[in-house]
């Protein structure tokens, strides 16, 4: 059952990810500005590139100490004696905290943004925006993620889990869907939104670096970075300049390239 856990996972990436890029043909909020397969081809391509990437990473470090920490007893959960219900609410709401920070380092400390900023070069807005990270970002966050195994020690059903939940919020939080703007207002209470994320995403400095959290809004309510305007201009979206689109290659250099603005 545990071997099979990481492929469930891998399905249900794909499968809402799927169903999300459906539902935005029919019930766009925002008029594309490329067409819609040719953002697919190109964001699909980081995303295969990075599962090659990290394949040999997570097989050889983070399996193990996922096991390891499950095995020796390491970790907040493994001191407490609680329902396995508990255990797993608890591993939740602790690793969407730590999310929280994590995102809000890659904004704010400039070595990790250097990575991070090849997400935000995006100059719209879609589910195939949720497939547009950086590898060394993503190689730097595996990192983050051994780090939080080993502190919460949460069992691999649980980081799993989370991880479904992750994944399947960032498809949803990144998509070009329209909802209600009543359902739109109570959701945000509780989860991310695409209006919430969207956000984030503007070039305005005061909501990009603002609202950070991945699933649950209340980590961004209690550290005064929950940004909510009417007034933002969510039509363009991305970097200060960044009028051209970047090629691949140009994408995936950029973080090493001392001069940012080089390849402007």
């Amino acid at each position: 059952m545990i071997e099979a856990l990481p492929n469930i996972q891998t399905i249900f990436f794909v499968l809402v990810f799927i169903i999300l890029f459906v539902i935005e043909y029919f019930n766009a909020n925002r008029v594309w500005k490329t067409t819609r397969f040719k953002r697919l081809f190109f964001h699909v391509i980081f995303a295969v590139l990075n599962s090659i990437m990290l394949y040999i990473p997570r097989l050889l470090l983070l399996i193990p100490i996922l096991l390891f920490t499950e095995e020796k007893n390491i970790g907040f959960l493994n001191t407490i004696d609680q329902f396995y219900f508990i255990e797993v609410l608890l591993g939740v709401l602790l690793f969407d905290f730590a999310y929280y920070w994590w995102h809000r380092f890659n904004h704010t400390i400039p070595f990790l943004w250097r990575f991070h900023s090849i997400h935000h070069l995006d100059t719209h807005l879609d589910v195939t925006t949720s497939l547009r990270f950086h590898f060394g970002e993503l190689i730097l966050s595996l990192i983050y993620d051994v780090l939080l195994i080993l502190l919460i020690g949460a069992p691999l059903e649980v980081y799993i889990f989370y991880k479904i939940i992750l994944t399947s919020s960032s498809h949803f939080h990144h998509s070009n869907i329209k909802l209600p703007d009543k359902i739109n207002d109570v959701l945000m209470y509780f989860i991310v939104t695409p209006k919430f994320h969207t956000n984030h995403h503007t070039v305005v400095d005061t909501t990009r670096n603002a609202n950070y959290t991945s699933i649950l809004t209340v980590w961004d309510r209690l550290f005064f970075t929950y940004r909510d305007s009417n007034d933002i201009d969510r039509s363009y979206m991305g970097l200060e300049n960044r009028d051209l689109e970047l090629s691949l290659f140009e994408n995936l250099k950029r973080p090493f390239i001392k001069d940012q603005n080089e390849l402007t």
